[in-house]
């Protein structure tokens, strides 16, 4: 069990370096057994979510941040 959760983790940091949200990722493996159009549908309203962040960092000229989310939103 213990090697399961480091290697979990070890993949998690992978992931947060190459940019993927970190919701996208649990949404990914919670939602293997639903049905293509509630994948679909949970994909896109975090998607929204991400964009509607990427509006306030834009707003508040933290670009960085902005990218970041517009990123995640993208992929």
């Amino acid at each position: 069990m213990y090697a399961i959760i480091k290697k979990d983790r070890r993949r998690s940091k992978e992931d947060r370096y190459k940019g993927i949200d970190e919701e996208v990722l649990l949404i990914d493996k919670l939602s293997k057994d639903l049905d293509p159009q509630t994948r679909y549908n949970l994909y896109k309203e975090r998607a929204k979510e991400l964009l509607a962040e990427t509006r306030k960092y834009l707003e508040n000229k933290d670009f960085i941040q902005a990218s970041e989310k517009a990123w995640g939103a993208y992929t």
